[in-house]
């Protein structure tokens, strides 16, 4: 099945969703900043011109004075408004995507692409996570699992998806440009 905009722009649940998780986890758990000028912190903390200052996403994402005391709880609710639809939350709070003048312009195209990734795995597969599960996150400049969750796939062909991934990623730059130029002919 295709996705169109229209189809994605519906999926609202799972929009939320996404944004749950990258709250709880978000892929660069880190920012590092330099102030322009001297500046006073909201805890009254003076940071002087020039200093380097780390921020990190993964505590924002866990902080009560910025998400209520339910903090700790994956709830995609928190993300949908009274009237069923997204609700804004200024990227300030949210910084998986970054803020300000670095905010990420592949945004929207990023929020597509997990859409419809996660959509088809959805309508193809049913998915068993296996029970005793944990995810435990690896804290380094970028986001990495310790022990990933397991889950059983059950439906399409799945060793032919894993071969044409692996065939993709294990090719020269040469045999990804003619496979992907194979892929869109036979599959187009």
């Amino acid at each position: 099945m295709k996705f169109t905009l229209e189809d994605l722009s519906k999926l609202v649940y799972l929009h939320a969703a996404l944004c749950e998780t990258l709250r709880l986890f978000p892929p660069v758990p880190f920012q590092l900043r330099k102030n322009k000028e001297t500046d006073t912190l909201p805890s009254g903390h003076e940071i002087k011109m020039n200093t380097d200052v780390l921020i990190s996403m993964y505590a924002i994402g866990r902080m009560r004075s910025v998400w209520g005391e339910d903090c700790y709880e994956f709830k995609p609710e928190r993300w949908i408004s009274e009237d069923g639809q997204i609700k804004y939350v200024p990227p300030q709070k949210f910084f998986a995507f970054n803020a300000g003048p670095r905010i990420c312009p592949g945004r929207e195209i990023g929020f597509n692409l997990m859409k419809i990734i996660a959509a088809t795995v959805i309508q193809n597969y049913e998915v068993q996570i296996l029970e005793n599960q944990g995810v435990i996150p690896k804290m380094e400049f970028l986001k990495a699992i310790e022990d990933a969750c397991e889950a059983i796939l059950v439906g399409y062909v799945l060793a032919k998806c894993f071969w044409k991934l692996q065939k993709y990623w294990t090719g020269t730059a040469k045999e990804r440009t003619q496979y992907t130029s194979s892929i869109e002919h036979t599959e187009g």
